[in-house]
């Protein structure tokens, strides 16, 4: 009887684990003059308690090309059908500007990508036909944009920083940026040990145990941007397939 009783608790736990996480991420946007607030919220579909994380990052680029970002993320729990305000960015904009944001919902036990918001935000100048005080504005456009270069941080540790930082000064150098957003993360490990992960989205790439070693952090910097390559390749042959007649 307990052998049934247990069978059946894993069998549940198993279900519960393989059900699909229906979470709606958001990014709403307002703008007073030439300050533009971006809110991120999320809102679960789901009958159950969800331990999740988020990240919400924007990147503006000026009308001379220069490049600034700022991000914001945590861990939250979210009740059932509950709509949660996770956070919020300030920035200012002006002739010329671009702002693209996106927002990352994450499940906290495995780190895998459960859904994701973006938004592009330009700068439009009206009618010089109107009054003087309402000249400016933003457009809004919900879009899946591509953002070439961009790499999150989301490591832990002192030595899992060292990878990032050596891996971002590597990449930086190189004259071709990815047109897809590599995630670099870290997760516990067995003992006092972690493990780095390099995604696409929710595509693991490579993964690999911390070494406090900088032989070590540079050897696997030189093969992660290899696969990267590699994995470029392979989309941009995937992408010439689709489109030949």
């Amino acid at each position: 009887m307990k052998k049934a009783v247990c069978f059946f608790v894993l069998f549940m736990l198993n279900l519960a684990s393989a059900q699909q996480i229906n979470i709606t991420p958001s990014i709403d946007v307002n703008q007073v003059e030439n300050m533009i607030s971006l809110k991120a919220f999320v809102l679960n579909n789901d009958e159950v308690i969800h331990d999740l994380n988020y990240l919400l990052i924007a990147i503006k680029k000026t009308e001379s090309n220069n490049l600034s970002n700022n991000k914001q993320e945590g861990q939250f729990v979210i009740a059932a059908s509950e709509k949660k305000n996770l956070s919020e960015l300030r920035l200012n904009i002006s002739k010329g500007d671009e702002i693209k944001s996106y927002l990352f919902i994450r499940d906290e036990i495995n780190n895998k990508l459960i859904a994701k918001d973006s938004i592009l935000i330009k700068y439009k100048e009206k009618d010089s036909e109107e009054e003087i005080s309402s000249k400016t504005e933003a457009v809004f456009l919900k879009e899946d944009f591509v953002i070439k270069g961009l790499v999150i941080d989301q490591t832990k540790t002192k030595f899992g920083r060292d990878f990032f930082d050596n891996f971002y000064s590597a990449y930086n150098l190189m004259n071709e940026k990815y047109p897809f957003v590599i995630t670099i993360t870290e997760v516990p490990s067995l003992g006092r040990t972690s493990i780095i992960q390099i995604e696409d989205r929710d595509k693991l790439l490579h993964s690999f145990r911390v070494e406090p070693k900088e032989e070590y952090i540079k050897m696997q910097v030189d093969y992660t941007l290899k696969l990267l390559n590699q994995y470029n390749n392979e989309l941009n042959f995937i992408s010439e397939q689709l489109s030949a007649p």
